[in-house]
């Protein structure tokens, strides 16, 4: 048997539901015999591209999807698959395919007798088939079996299950996810850096308006009850807490939930940021969303109100301006002509005031448009602010090119020109500000764009 193989699944074979280079692979092992043999039961398959997603992968949809339609593909996943315990590529197979979640036990999956006896069943007989085909003697698909099958009964006996998931929660992962909120506060209302950064040296700091009218921070030590709040907190839930706001006589814990399933709602937007607050005097509390601002770095609650959810779209867009009510239609135009991607683009602007980009990149030789944030870029972001600078257009997307240019669709000054601008736009043929980098010209002009495996890309 070979020695473990690191077999990647990327993201975009996910999303276009898409075995070819899982079937290339096979069929490039299996024209030779000496290592098809050798390479039974050494697989240990991975999801590319997930690493940003809070959610474990038997929580994305389109993940649980392809691994499903793999299987109905005929992929021998039992004759490749590592047969250990300590693989998760199985594990997650068998979760993915057979469980749901335990209700009683964030973290704890508990499997349905009928859809295991399902997958088991499918993917014994993708076995027989795949053995079949390629003539491997009957004492190595006997092998296969009674490892794979071994791995399975130990799984199912449970001796892989957590009696308290909560207290195995990897808190350098709920860290991490801190200091990416940080980094968010940071970007959306600007933030005191030096909040994220001694955090990250392990020290907490709260918020607090001084004289009704100057912002400041201090570690949470200055206040000995504050610090028993956040650590009964803690100790209660398991949950992190990554900053605190004063605000009267109360106190706003913004923390990380030991649930990766609810980190993308509880991430701060613009609308508002998920907390605990508790009254000082009377020790009562309320787990909900605040809105928030800024003073000299430091936060503070624009009102008293928690909310049960996250300020709603559309009370995000009666704050919006006539020109960004305008982006925030062609936003959802762009969205509509088969953009694939987990990124809201018009929910991040309303929310965040940031735009989004396509860039044309290759997967394992495929070009795919790539669809992420302006800012995630620090070239892209500088040529973003210098063009808002010079040019009175309003910017609201970037294509990158077939060429070397990059374009910016626009919005004209003119109101009587948007109408014919948006019907261009569903035509895929928007109106834009080309950069060509080498003549170092920046021209307004109509462009063409296609669809390239997910995102828009201008043909220049």
């Amino acid at each position: 048997m070979a020695d473990i193989c690191m077999v990647p699944i990327p993201k975009m074979d996910v999303l276009m539901e898409d075995f070819t280079n899982i079937e290339t692979l096979i069929d490039n092992i299996a024209s030779d015999r000496e290592k098809l043999l050798e390479m039974r039961n050494s697989w240990a398959v991975f999801f590319l591209g997930y690493d940003d997603d809070p959610r474990e992968i038997p929580d994305i949809p389109e993940v649980v999807n392809w691994i499903k339609k793999s299987m109905e593909a005929g992929i021998p996943w039992f004759y490749f698959m590592r047969a250990t315990q300590d693989n998760l590529g199985l594990v997650t197979f068998m979760i993915c395919c057979g469980s749901d979640h335990d209700s009683d036990h964030p973290g704890r999956y508990i499997f349905e007798k009928e859809r295991m006896l399902a997958f088991i069943k499918k993917n014994l007989s993708n076995l027989a088939d795949f053995v079949e085909k390629h003539n491997i003697p009957d004492e190595v698909r006997c092998a296969v079996t009674d490892d794979i099958m071994g791995v399975v009964q130990s799984v199912l006996q449970g001796s892989m299950d957590q009696k308290n998931p909560s207290e195995n929660m990897d808190r350098a992962k709920q860290i991490k996810e801190a200091m990416l909120r940080l980094t968010t506060l940071e970007n959306i209302y600007g933030i005191n850096p030096n909040i994220k950064k001694y955090f990250g040296e392990g020290k907490l700091y709260y918020s607090y308006i001084t004289g009704g009218f100057l912002g400041s921070i201090d570690t949470i030590d200055y206040d000995k009850r504050y610090v028993k709040v956040v650590k009964d907190f803690e100790e209660r839930t398991a949950y992190l807490v990554y900053h605190v706001i004063e605000c009267g006589n109360t106190i706003s814990l913004l923390y990380v939930s030991d649930d990766y399933n609810h980190w993308l709602e509880e991430r701060p937007t613009s609308s508002g940021v998920m907390a605990q607050v508790v009254n000082m005097d009377t020790h009562e509390n309320e787990m909900g969303f605040i809105r928030v601002d800024i003073i000299q770095g430091a936060l503070y609650r624009s009102n008293d109100t928690v909310y049960s959810s996250m300020p709603g779209k559309d009370a995000d867009k009666r704050e919006l301006s006539c020109i960004d009510m305008e982006v925030v239609e062609r936003l959802e135009i762009l969205k509509n002509s088969s953009i694939m991607s987990d990124l809201d683009i018009a929910q991040t602007y309303i929310r965040e005031g940031e735009i989004c980009g396509s860039l044309l990149r290759s997967v394992l030789g495929t070009p795919v448009g790539v669809v992420n944030r302006v800012s995630s870029s620090s070239k892209n972001k500088q040529l973003l602010e210098m063009l808002q600078a010079q040019v009175p257009m309003k910017l609201y997307f970037m294509m990158d090119s077939t060429g070397n240019k990059v374009a910016f669709l626009s919005v004209s000054e003119d109101e009587s020109e948007w109408e014919y601008e948006k019907l261009a736009l569903e035509k895929g043929r928007a109106f834009a500000v080309v950069v060509d980098p080498d003549e170092r010209t920046a021209t307004l002009k109509q462009i063409s764009f296609v669809m390239i495996n997910g995102g828009p890309i201008f043909v220049d």
